[in-house]
């Protein structure tokens, strides 16, 4: 569907309107992951970064495209990374966004998008890409244990998981920071990044329709390291124990 030349853009961080952001582009790289690139002033970063905490590491962007009641979401991806205190200058008035978007959950949509970067505008948002880091879990998920089914911050290194191979030892704990999880199987609260097996059976991460459907919250997140296994068991269910 083409989109109109000069088409009225809004930005969602975490569902909320960013009314400052100003996007640059929308293109896609020789790996098919579409990148959305936008501006915002500095001020206003700041504010999300470190008052409101809606700029972390993980949080969900989307962009609207369209004309007035018309407008489309054409991307919907996460924040690789967000730039520390040390990366900025003090003389940067506007900073530059950077988010990618998630496998599989974009269909082909033509848009121009206005453009001041050096980054090509007009480039078709794609229905693949290659996300970054940013799977992971709440402390409270539900992990299945040859004791039974206890929460995850009651585990620690060297505790036994259940794994499709059997019971497998914890090599390593890590915390990831602050993240949206969602209640995808009840007790499992894990982010849109990580993977799990389906009721098909089919390994995959969350759809855009599950992210809207299902109830999410910001908590700190973990993930894990098992020995001699890929996935584990949590409530019944399969997830993968490492980062996308």
């Amino acid at each position: 569907m083409l989109l109109p030349e000069r088409p009225e853009t809004r930005v969602l961080i975490n569902r909320r309107e960013i009314r400052e952001a100003q996007v640059s582009s929308l293109w896609r790289k020789t790996n098919n992951a579409a990148i959305l690139e936008f501006r915002i002033p500095r001020r206003t970063y700041l504010a999300l970064r470190d008052l409101d905490k809606e700029l972390r590491q993980g949080s969900i962007v989307e962009l609207y495209a369209g004309i007035g009641s018309a407008q489309q979401r054409i991307f919907y991806g996460y924040l690789p990374s967000i730039l520390a205190d040390r990366n900025l200058s003090e003389n940067d008035s506007i900073i530059t966004i950077t988010a990618y978007d998630f496998i599989g959950q974009l269909q082909d949509i033509q848009v121009t998008l206005d453009s001041d970067s050096d980054s090509p505008s007009g480039f078709v948002a794609s229905s693949t890409g290659t996300p970054g880091g940013g799977g992971c879990w709440s402390e409270d998920t539900l992990i299945d244990t040859p004791s039974g089914t206890i929460p995850f911050s009651s585990l620690d290194v060297g505790d036994y998981v259940l794994t499709p191979d059997g019971p497998r030892p914890i090599l390593k704990i890590r915390k990831t920071g602050m993240h949206e999880v969602i209640e995808r199987f009840l007790g499992i609260w894990i982010t849109p990044l990580e993977p799990f097996i389906d009721e098909d059976g089919k390994a995959r991460i969350m759809t855009v329709q599950e992210y809207e459907k299902y109830p999410s919250r910001y908590v700190e997140t973990f993930d894990m390291v098992i020995a001699g296994s890929k996935w584990f068991y949590a409530n019944g269910h399969l997830i993968d124990p490492d980062k996308v």
